[in-house]
This record gives C-alpha cells, structure tokens and sequence, in this order.
C-alpha cells in the first residue's frame, strides 16, 4: 500500500484557491446566465428577484455595455451580448488565474515536507 504524499504548503493553498475561485465562478456564471434568460423572455422588471438578479448583473456587465448593440429577438425580449462577453471572459479570466496559482504551487519550493498532524 502506498504512503500518502505530504501536503506541501502550495498545493494547499493552491486548492483553497481554486475551491475559492471556482465556487465564485459558478455563482457569477449561473447569476449572468439568469440575466440573460430573463432579458431574452422579457421577465417583468417590478418582480423583486427579477430586479435583484438585474442590479447585481449590472455592476458586472457594465465594462461590457456598448462593445455590441443590443438585439431584440422574437416575443419581446432582447439579447444583450455584454452579458455573454462578461460570462467568456470571467471564465477565460478563472481558468487562468487557477492555471497560474496551481502551476506556481506545482514547483514545490513552497513548504516542501510540510506534513499536517492526524
């Protein structure tokens, strides 16, 4: 049977971050893709959670307004692409910074023998 390798100190610290940023990523993505949806089926902007989902979104998509024009699209609705900018680029932006972080902990300078008590 084989002897677990000792958790050096970065790659603990690595998966912490990516367990952080990744948990972040989730929740920004699903929260984009609710605004787009409901731009898309014309929800109604008096219902409270409708409002919440557009005020929180807004802070996030806003470096984003105006690369494209909006779209409106059958029904009423209307397709907004700075929402889908922001959801590729918070994920280009997720994968790279988890990508940097757990190769830097990978060189195993950081803590090397680093074993942690029972």
């Amino acid at each position: 049977m084989m002897e677990p390798r000792p958790l050096g100190l970065g790659r603990y610290l690595a998966n912490w971050f990516t367990l952080l940023v990744g948990s972040a990523l989730v929740v920004g993505e699903v929260v984009l893709g609710l605004r787009l949806f409901f731009k898309l089926v014309s929800a109604d902007n008096t219902n409270g959670f409708v409002k919440l989902i557009y005020h929180i979104t807004g802070q996030m998509i806003r470096p984003f307004d105006g690369v494209w024009s909006v779209h409106a699209v059958t029904g009423g609705g209307i397709f907004e692409p700075a929402v889908v900018i922001a959801m590729v680029l918070f994920l280009i932006g997720a994968v790279l910074a988890i990508s940097i972080v757990r190769s830097a902990a990978s060189i195993g300078s950081w803590g090397r023998r680093l074993v942690w008590p029972s």
